[in-house]
Formats: structure tokens, sequence, C-alpha cells
């Protein structure tokens, strides 16, 4: 969310009946009886990029998330959100190659547009005074297209499309605690963790390779891959000190065991010849480890 932005990503140990905080839906059992909130983000970039000699402004503009809070009764709180899962957005060119024993030359262009979306609805519960636990069960739900085009500099020479493409559809479902304790009057200390549950996903893959000649499409084959697939399991803690209104400070650590899940990938690619098989495998993907840390100073909090 936006405060989380601010500071450079921390949430597990955040917790203020102000502020939606969906990464820990411990943090939900802190909003009071006289609020309801709603929080909606958005980013605006402008990008200078150079290679060489080559200059580019971008300007990109995106939707992050609509959200809102409300109590439900003495110690239990809930959200709605809606947010981006994953984006995808990129084009670019290869140079060109000489082909091995003759004068042509072959090259490739690269494409890649969808993303997934994801609706959560969550529940934080106040066991005891210092205790709050939650549950964030979601619906993730989208499209992506990677396309790759070769193309040949001679027109006796076929050119070759090929698209990789997939629906998905699939739940999440993550748990979330929260530890308060008070250091001082003033001071506060909240540890939080999360753990997200992974699993496979039936969704299928596919794979179409058309040959192109002068325009016009020579031959179609499609390869589909079943329960191709598979949502990481995570993990997350951090803890947060606050003083009074004036100051917080927290960090966290997360892991993500992207490593470990199966993902579709062509395998032993040839590609003077344009042949490698279609499955899908792990450990082509990295696991994710991520290390917040931030600070916020408000010297007047009605200023």
């Amino acid at each position: 969310m936006g405060f989380n932005k601010a500071m450079g990503g921390v949430a597990q140990g955040f917790r203020n009946g102000q502020e939606i905080n969906i990464a820990n839906p411990a943090s939900y059992s802190a909003v009071d009886s006289l609020t309801a909130l709603f929080d909606l983000g958005a980013t605006l970039q402008n990008g200078n990029y150079s290679m060489g000699k080559l200059r580019q402004n971008i300007k990109n503009s995106s939707f992050d998330y609509a959200a809102y809070a409300f109590r439900v009764t003495r110690g239990l709180g809930m959200t709605l959100a809606l947010m981006p899962f994953s984006k995808i957005k990129y084009s670019f060119t290869s140079g060109s190659e000489t082909l091995s024993g003759s004068s042509y030359t072959s090259s490739y262009s690269y494409s890649g547009d969808g993303g997934l979306r994801q609706i959560m609805l969550g529940a934080g519960w106040q066991v005891i005074k210092p205790l709050s636990i939650g549950l964030n069960v979601g619906y993730l739900w989208g499209e992506y297209e990677h396309n790759m085009t070769m193309s040949y500099s001679t027109t006796t020479a076929f050119s070759m499309i090929r698209a990789y493409t997939a629906n998905i559809s699939t739940y999440t479902l993550e748990v979330g605690a929260q530890f308060t304790t008070k250091l001082s009057k003033k001071e506060t200390l909240v540890i939080g963790a999360t753990a997200m549950l992974g699993h496979k996903m039936s969704n299928d893959a596919y794979r179409t390779t058309s040959t192109i000649n002068s325009s016009t499409v020579e031959g179609t084959s499609v390869d589909t891959l079943a329960n191709a697939f598979q949502l990481p399991h995570s993990i997350a803690v951090g803890a947060s000190y606050s003083l009074g209104d004036k100051l917080r400070t927290g960090i966290d650590f997360e892991l993500q065991r992207w490593g470990h899940v199966r993902f579709p990938v062509t395998e032993n690619y040839d590609q003077q010849h344009n042949t490698g098989s279609y499955t899908h495998t792990t450990h082509v993907l990295n696991n994710r480890y991520k290390v917040a840390a931030g600070l916020e100073y408000t010297p007047n909090i009605l200023g």
C-alpha cells in the first residue's frame, strides 16, 4: 500500500487503525468501531533510458490497488481489496546474426503483454489484547502472451512466429499473526509474521508455432502443456517500533520459494532447426529474498 511503499516495503509489524495493511491480515483487528477506511493507489513514472547513443523517454502509469476496511464487531475487522499480482509489458528486437555457412542473417523480435489480478477478502481477530491473528483468501486470475519472431534476410527462407500463452485462475491463502507489547507509556513494539500456502495449479499453457512465407501463414502447430504452473510457499517476518505519534520504524525479511515451483519451458532448444520439447520443470525461476527497512517521522500528526 502507499504507506508501505513510502517506507521501502516494510509491513509485517505495522498495526494502525487508520491504515489498511494487507500484507499482514492480523492488522485488520486494529480498525475501531467508528472508522471505515477506503484506500486507492496509483503510480506515475517518468524514466529516461540510454544505451550507447540511443536515448528514450518513457512514461508509465498503473493502477496499484483499491481496498476497503471496516470493523465487524469488537476485536474483529475485515478488508476487501483488488490489486495487480503481476504485470507484463515489453517489446525489443535483437541485432542481426550471420547464419553459419551462408551470407544470410537472422534477427529476432520479442514482445509480451498481460498480467494477473487478485481480489482478496481478509479478516483479523484480536484473540487476546497482545495477540491478533488473520487470514486473507484471494482469487487470482489473468492471462499472458509472450511472442518471439524469427526472420531472415532472404525471402527463400521461412520466418517463424512462436507465441507462449496461458489463462490462469486459482486461489490464494495467507495467514498472519501480530504480537504487540508496550515498552513504555509511549513506546510500542509489534512483531509480525505471515505465511502463504503454495500449491499446484490446474491451468494449461500453450505454445503456438507458425511458419510464414511472404506474409502468408504456411502452417501452424499448437503444443498444450497441462497443469503447467505452481504458486510458491512464502514466509515473512518483521517488527516495528513506534514512539507515540511522531516516530515509527520497522524491518522485514521475506522468502518466496519460486525456485521450487514448476514453470513451462522449451528444453533442448535448437535455434537453427527450431526444435525443442515443451515441458514444465522446476528451478527455472529464482527464489526471492527480500529485506526491507523504513523510518517515518511526523512532527505533528494533526498539522
